[in-house]
């Protein structure tokens, strides 16, 4: 069984909270950490047939009000596709390493992510988290916009603007910030 409790992580930066541990036993963690393929391959299939059903049955409604659940169902199974594609990122969703990279370049084309841009600046960001100058992956700005969070993040409108131009100039061979901060120069190749 595992133990949940609040420890006090001394953090770098005095103005950052302290982060919620779990007091796990290293034994059972090891357990909880053991990658297989079989579990991932199962959560797949079964993801992508609930994909493929809710989004015939929202087809099959287009036109009517029965369309307006049946989107909403839809939409909230594609959603998971950021969650996915978190997961092939570290390669943690399956045990074999062609698996996770399979999954992920589907994940980042249906959730529209430059594949290798953020693989690196993802590792970036692990290494950087939260520091504002350098970290390209902190979502919302301080102090908070609501408007932009709940209006143009809900609907991707910026993100995917953004990512249609790091895209199209990374394309051309013409490096952004976050390309040059985070992809390695050998790897930079893949996203022309």
């Amino acid at each position: 069984m595992v133990n949940y409790t609040y420890k006090s992580i001394e953090n770098q930066h005095d103005n950052m909270p302290n982060w919620y541990r779990p007091n796990i036993d290293p034994k059972v963690l090891k357990e909880l950490m053991k990658r297989s393929n079989f579990p991932g391959l199962v959560n797949n299939i079964c993801f992508f047939a609930l994909l493929a059903v809710s989004g015939y049955i929202a087809w099959q409604t287009w036109g009517t009000w029965w369309a307006i659940p049946a989107f909403l169902i839809y939409g909230n199974i594609y959603s998971f596709f950021n969650a996915r594609w978190h997961e092939f990122g570290h390669r943690s969703a399956f045990k074999t390493r062609w698996l996770n990279d399979f999954f992920y370049h589907i994940s980042c084309f249906l959730d529209y992510f430059e594949v290798y841009k953020w693989r690196w600046s993802h590792t970036h960001h692990h290494s950087r988290t939260i520091h504002l100058d350098v970290d390209y992956e902190i979502q919302v700005a301080r102090p908070a916009n609501l408007w932009n969070l709940f209006f143009w993040d809900a609907f991707a409108i910026d993100r995917v603007w953004a990512e249609f131009k790091t895209t199209f100039w990374h394309s051309l061979g013409i490096m952004t910030p976050v390309a040059k901060d985070c992809v390695p120069e050998s790897e930079r190749w893949k996203m022309i």
